[in-house]
């Protein structure tokens, strides 16, 4: 019904698969290519055109689309990924593409258990659509250099009265090392979301100047050559300094995991642009700050000293990327010996340090971040500030997935330890925020903050943990 209302000369009784090719060549295409999942028992990957009649350039274009995936998936995730074949069949959406190149490409299979963590891989479906995108390109332009991969360490610091200056990586593609940046297009926002048309850059920074002092102002970054344009690097922000103030609260991106099973209902996939949340919650309680992701921080270490305050982002961060890396651990403690202000919130912090982590990891866990992991899940996702404190009255949820960020699966309990003392608890009175004030401050959040909700209370919460770490 859909394509007759788009004036499709032709009926739709063909059925929703034979009608797929029809509609393609109504379009105009240049190439078809339909991406399955496999079922029926086995595992790998296998490709298909038209068994008896295949449209013109489908053999050749099966090949190096199909090389170029299996090629990958072995160098990057299973050396021994198996190579169903480049195969043929009277397939509905294959014998009715007949003006373009048709391939039908069977990723792997969902009902293996295997191939099934895979599919719902992040890294792996990044892996999958860059391949395909590189096997498009390679035979439409017979290009032999492709896009660059994102920019990494990156870091948003004002720079002086009313400017910002951004400065990061170009990133190395282990697969493909003729795509490297030829330059970058840096875009600004307002407000996080919708970014603006960009500038071109040819070195690994750029200032802007003649900021609005007081305004939040938000960054990311892309690599661009030959072959086209990246993907954005994370999102970093900035609230910029008038004459005379400097910003002291320092926020840390650390937030990397790519692995998480996703389910884009409830959102469980990583945006990377979180400092939106905690931007926000700092602006509206008077305080400047800047932002790093926590790679550049590790290169750049003595940046600390500029700072009072860390807020650390760690989001869903886990075992497998690691809350705190052996690097991170020794830079922290460094700063929190010296009397820093340290505020970290995450779901997995506990799990990774004090469960899963090396003697290292709990020694930590337990002198640093002051306290000792209980369990992986909460039971619920409300929480309450505790009564006769500072807390009181604060009244949280933590998201689902339907509140603009992601769904909390497993908000760690933990309790305190070391003089720290909670102050936040879940709705089954189990603790899931601790603070502790001593040889250095420290609030610990067992959940992500930026997944509280609704928006005033996240902004009284970041008001009060301002206020313990730095004031009072």
């Amino acid at each position: 019904a859909w394509v007759e209302y788009l004036g499709a000369p032709f009926l739709t009784s063909f059925g929703e698969v034979n009608i797929r090719g029809k509609y393609a060549d109504w379009q105009g295409g240049d190439l078809f290519l339909s991406l399955h999942t496999n079922a029926g028992g086995g595992q790998g990957t296998s490709s298909f055109i038209h068994s008896y009649a295949p449209s013109r350039g489908s053999k050749a274009f099966q090949t190096i689309l199909h090389n170029q995936l299996v090629q990958d998936i072995r160098k990057t995730f299973n050396p021994h990924w198996r190579d169903r074949g480049k195969k043929k069949a009277n397939f509905g959406e294959l014998r009715n593409t007949r003006t373009m190149p048709a391939v039908l490409v069977e990723v792997a299979f969902h009902d293996h258990p295997q191939d099934a963590l895979l599919l719902r891989n992040q890294r792996f479906r990044h892996l999958v659509g860059r391949s395909l995108y590189k096997g498009i390109s390679k035979y439409l332009s017979g290009k032999k250099v492709v896009s660059p991969l994102p920019p990494v360490a990156f870091q948003a610091r004002n720079s002086g009265p009313r400017q910002v200056t951004l400065s990061w990586k170009a990133q190395k593609d282990p697969l493909e090392p003729k795509s490297k940046a030829k330059g970058f297009i840096v875009y600004a926002s307002s407000n996080g979301f919708g970014f603006d048309n960009g500038r071109i850059v040819y070195s690994n920074s750029y200032t802007f100047r003649d900021l609005v002092p007081g305004a939040v102002y938000y960054f990311r970054v892309s690599a661009f050559n030959q072959g086209g344009e990246s993907l954005g690097s994370e999102v970093l922000s900035v609230r910029v300094t008038p004459p005379g103030k400097k910003a002291k609260i320092l926020v840390v991106q650390g937030f990397d995991r790519m692995d998480r099973f996703s389910t884009y209902k409830k959102r469980e996939y990583n945006t990377r642009n979180y400092v939106i949340y905690h931007g926000e919650a700092l602006a509206s309680s008077g305080f400047f700050y800047d932002s790093i992701s926590n790679e550049a921080l590790m290169d750049h270490p003595e940046i600390l000293r500029q700072y009072r305050l860390l807020d650390w982002i760690l989001g869903e961060e886990s075992t497998k990327d690691e809350t705190f890396s052996a690097k991170e651990q020794e830079i922290l403690a460094g700063f929190l010996k010296k009397g820093g202000k340290f505020l970290v919130s995450g779901s997995e912090i506990g799990w990774d340090l004090d469960q899963k982590g090396s003697t290292e990891d709990k020694k930590f866990y337990r002198t640093y971040l002051k306290a000792k992991f209980v369990e992986d899940k909460s039971g619920t996702s409300k929480i309450r500030g505790k009564e006769g404190t500072l807390w009181k009255g604060l009244s949280l949820s933590l998201d689902d997935g339907t509140h603009g960020t992601y769904n909390v699966d497993y908000p760690d309990v933990i309790l305190p330890m070391g003089g720290a003392r909670a102050f936040l608890t879940y709705e089954n009175l189990k603790v899931a925020g601790i603070g502790y004030q001593g040889r250095f401050r420290l609030v610990y959040l067992a959940f992500p903050f930026e997944t509280v909700y609704p928006k005033q209370q996240r902004n009284l919460l970041m008001k009060r943990i301002l206020f313990f770490l730095m004031g009072g």
